[in-house]
């Protein structure tokens, strides 16, 4: 609470640091959407990684990764790790399934 007062708020004495915070956020999608539209505008003239290792990132990724996950949560819900909780449960599963925002870039390299 007392950093608190110092960071948050109009009258708070560092609340250009949360303004600044909170810029930089709001510049974070655009930034990563020109990046990967420039990596897709270079990848247009062809990429020199084989298509077996392409094929086999992608089988990984959206395959093995989603099983993995849902072994994972159903057994920590077996062991009662997790509570039974189905939007918890789907919410957790979703971060097996989903690329994270900053790897986009690095996937359309």
């Amino acid at each position: 609470p007392p950093l608190r007062k110092l960071l948050i708020g109009n009258d708070a004495p560092l609340h250009v640091i949360e303004d600044v915070a909170s810029l930089l956020g709001d510049a974070a999608v655009p930034t990563v959407i020109l990046i990967m539209g420039a990596n897709l505008l270079r990848g247009l003239k062809g990429s020199h990684v084989p298509r077996k290792i392409i094929v086999g990132v992608l089988i990984v990724r959206y395959i093995f990764l989603p099983l993995l996950g849902i072994l994972i949560v159903k057994g920590a819900v077996r062991f009662r790790l997790l509570h039974n909780d189905p939007l918890f449960q789907f919410v957790l599963l979703l971060q097996f399934a989903l690329p994270p925002a900053m790897s986009i870039g690095t996937m359309t390299q």
